[in-house]
């Protein structure tokens, strides 16, 4: 990305600028010093807002921890759904982590309100979370793709291509305890982009 002219700094804080087209950030460290941009992205990551489920017996280590079914284990008709759910991903069960995706949301929901429903004596299709991760996006021309549970991974392969060459194309494959969790590729299109679905769809039958 340092080729198209972006850097990342850490930033303190951001403050207003007297343009209207440049915000200027307050930088701390080794790059101390007031630097103007075009453009200013500020990347402040996720953080769930469970600290009132605090002292309650629930696990919000990480969001709330549920079961297959959106069922907190802890205390009997509690549930949680969306990004603030942490739960096991179907290829990496012995992992919990949250998905911060909208597919993951309207999955896990949709699961939450099906065991909702069963709690309240109601007759719902059970819909349990088989929801594997997967997403798309596109920099600068490459399109990135991941599917599985990458952040579980303790190791990790190149399978096509040179990490130092994302240009020419990268697909990487993720492991677990020697097991298969998740698979990336970045690539301009292409036959590599090909190989990426094929190898996401076996890593979705082995998950199922």
């Amino acid at each position: 990305m340092r080729a198209y002219g972006v850097s990342f700094r850490d930033v303190e804080s951001l403050v207003d600028s007297c343009s209207d087209r440049v915000a200027p950030a307050a930088m701390t460290g080794s790059g101390s010093g007031v630097r103007e941009r075009a453009l200013m992205l500020e990347a402040i990551g996720s953080v769930p807002n469970v600290e009132w489920l605090s002292g309650n017996g629930i696990d919000v280590s990480d969001g709330v921890l549920v079961d297959g079914d959106l069922r907190c284990r802890a205390y009997e008709g509690v549930f949680a759904a969306g990004d603030v759910a942490r739960y096991s991903c179907a290829c990496a069960k012995r992992a919990t982590s949250r998905a911060e995706l909208w597919g993951s949301a309207v999955t896990s929901g949709d699961a939450a309100g099906s065991s909702v429903v069963d709690f309240l004596g109601g007759r719902a299709r059970r819909k349990s979370l088989s929801h594997i991760h997967l997403a798309t996006t596109e920099v600068f021309g490459l399109r990135v793709q991941t599917m599985g549970n990458v952040a579980s991974s303790d190791t990790s392969e190149v399978a096509v291509g040179d990490v130092d060459d994302l240009e020419s194309g990268v697909l990487m494959r993720f492991y677990a305890s020697c097991e298969l969790v998740g698979v990336v590729c970045v690539a301009p299109g292409g036959e590599l982009t090909q190989r990426f679905q094929k190898e996401a769809a076996a890593l979705q039958q082995k998950c199922r």
